[in-house]
């Protein structure tokens, strides 16, 4: 009998032991299902704060691409003026005594010229940034203009590599 009740006491305590390690790990699950529950909420927060924010930026690309297709008619029709006006002038004084107005006359043709192809390179930027400019591999009479790239690439602080005579260029 004895012994029946020593094992009758040790069933009980370790039943409360499981009892209690039950409601340790009860507890336990209920704090770590809070703890996600939290997580994710913050998460849909920043998830929705990202896509507020990508909305926000593509909405300024449209509007950037926008004001850059009406502002570049709004500069390139007074300057085709400007630049047929000083041709006409130039054309129109050769010969007339008023040969010392020239070299002013092809400053402005010039600055004019110039200036559009400003406006041009603005411009394929803008639809290289929204993927609409197609880009064609064609063969180049020299080196020039690759070389100047890589100048202009440097001093935008991106690292470049030498261009070497023995680089696959394609030049005519």
């Amino acid at each position: 009998m004895l012994r029946n009740t020593r094992l009758l006491e040790d069933l009980a305590r370790s039943r409360r032991r499981v009892e209690r390690a039950r409601d340790e790990l009860e507890n336990r699950v209920q704090a770590r299902t809070a703890e996600l529950r939290q997580e994710i909420a913050e998460r849909e927060r920043a998830e929705h704060d990202l896509i507020l924010a990508r909305d926000a930026a593509e909405a300024a690309s449209r509007a950037k691409s926008s004001f850059l297709a009406n502002m570049s008619h709004e500069l390139r029709t007074p300057l085709n003026a400007i630049i047929g006006y000083a041709e006409l002038l130039a054309e129109e004084s050769t010969g007339t005594g008023r040969d010392d107005i020239l070299p002013d006359l092809a400053k402005i043709v010039n600055a004019g010229r110039h200036l559009q192809c400003l406006v041009n390179d603005v411009l394929d930027l803008s639809k290289i940034e929204a993927g609409k400019l197609t880009v064609t591999r064609q063969p180049i009479r020299d080196a020039g203009p690759i070389r100047a790239a890589m100048r202009m690439a440097r001093l935008a602080g991106t690292p470049v590599r030498e261009l070497q005579r023995t680089d696959k260029v394609d030049l005519i």
